[in-house]
């Protein structure tokens, strides 16, 4: 009896010690951004996306690393607040720009998943558009 006692004690501290499983780890800041991501994840215009964030809080999107590089389709700043990223976009050529006009800001959770990939999770946007592209959208580290 008593080692069943003993027993039913262990398993019982066990259990207690194990906790809640945790969830993705929280990007929050723009150093730990920094850099460029494909997306892994279908998006609402069909195409392949490459996103680079800077340490100092600007962003640029394109189709390729070489659009990326040399006329990116968006460009934008984001910043921090209470742990979300908030993005606006100040440039865009024609076709990618409805969120330029306006100054349309969207506020999103970023997480870091296994393999070094990222997903932003939609918290709220006042560019349905880029909602739908940026929301729950997964991307792998480029650069």
């Amino acid at each position: 009896m008593k080692n069943t006692l003993g027993i039913l004690v262990c398993i019982v501290l066990l259990l207690s010690s194990c906790g809640e499983p945790e969830g993705p780890a929280a990007i929050n800041s723009a150093e730990e951004l920094a850099g460029v991501w494909h997306g892994t994840t279908p998006n609402s215009f069909g195409g392949e996306v490459y996103r680079q964030f800077t340490s100092d809080g600007t962003y640029r999107m394109g189709s390729s690393l070489e659009e990326l590089e040399a006329q990116p389709r968006v460009e934008g700043r984001f910043w921090f607040e209470s742990g979300q990223i908030v993005v606006q976009d100040t440039f865009a050529i024609p076709g990618y720009d409805m969120c330029v006009q306006g100054k349309k800001t969207g506020k999103y959770d970023v997480e870091l998943l296994e393999n070094d990939h990222i997903r932003f999770v939609l918290i709220e946007d006042e560019c349905a558009e880029r909602g739908g592209m940026l929301g729950s959208s997964k991307m792998e580290r480029v650069k």
